[in-house]
């Protein structure tokens, strides 16, 4: 996110990597996994809404914010564009039951209403592509390595766990927008690579340049074609 940050602030981009609530590692289930991924979800929301309320301050063009997120960043931004109140997973209202997807945030940021000029989604995931509907045309750029075995590119269990959530990747969620007839959606399949892939060492965070300089071109050009620098 830092290579990411600086480039885009390089091009002219006000940018800023928000913080986004975490499950504890010793709760890692099933369950916790839709729970924590919903709050995720909340979170974005409420980063966007809170930019809006202070958009002088940071010199934000509020018709020209985008979202840009990777693997659990990505399954956040999925959700907060796509899930309805009546779409929220059940396990959102098991006790301690969570508040209305679009309903945190500061006092300010309660008064603005979420919405964005598009996204950038980097090897993310959807629960339920049905989530979907035709008046949700918020234009979307999808990058997935086609070896994915975290996130599926298709569809299977979340880290290819049976019994994690069932996740259904970029080519569905691309499917899905195809049927409903969008047409501000692009889908970039790199059929060789895995998880994450400009990474050179996962655990080390050291990028492969070549990769990150093709997944930044295609980012940036996306978000030209819509309104971007």
């Amino acid at each position: 996110m830092v290579e990411w940050c600086n480039r885009l602030a390089e091009t002219g981009y006000a940018v800023a990597s928000i913080d986004y609530r975490l499950m504890k590692a010793k709760k890692f289930s099933a369950k916790n996994l839709v729970r924590t991924g919903y709050m995720a979800a909340q979170d974005v929301s409420a980063a966007v809404r809170f930019f809006k309320a202070h958009s002088k301050k940071y010199n934000i063009d509020t018709n020209r914010i985008f979202l840009l997120g990777q693997s659990a960043g990505a399954v956040a931004i999925l959700h907060a564009l796509y899930m309805s109140e009546d779409e929220r997973p059940e396990e959102t209202f098991e006790e301690p039951a969570l508040s209305p997807l679009h309903s945190t945030g500061t006092a300010e940021a309660q008064k603005q209403h979420f919405s964005v000029a598009g996204a950038v989604l980097l090897w993310g995931c959807i629960f339920r592509p049905d989530m979907i509907d035709a008046d949700e045309t918020t234009p979307v750029c999808l990058i997935h390595g086609g070896k994915d075995k975290i996130l599926p590119v298709d569809s299977g269990y979340a880290f290819s766990i049976p019994g994690f959530p069932y996740a259904y990747g970029s080519q569905v969620i691309a499917d899905r927008l195809k049927d409903l007839g969008t047409s501000s959606f692009e889908f970039h399949l790199l059929e060789q690579e895995s998880h994450a892939f400009y990474f050179k060492y996962l655990c080390m965070f050291q990028l492969d340049a070549l990769k990150f300089d093709n997944c930044f071109q295609i980012a940036t050009d996306f978000m030209h074609r819509h309104g971007g620098l």
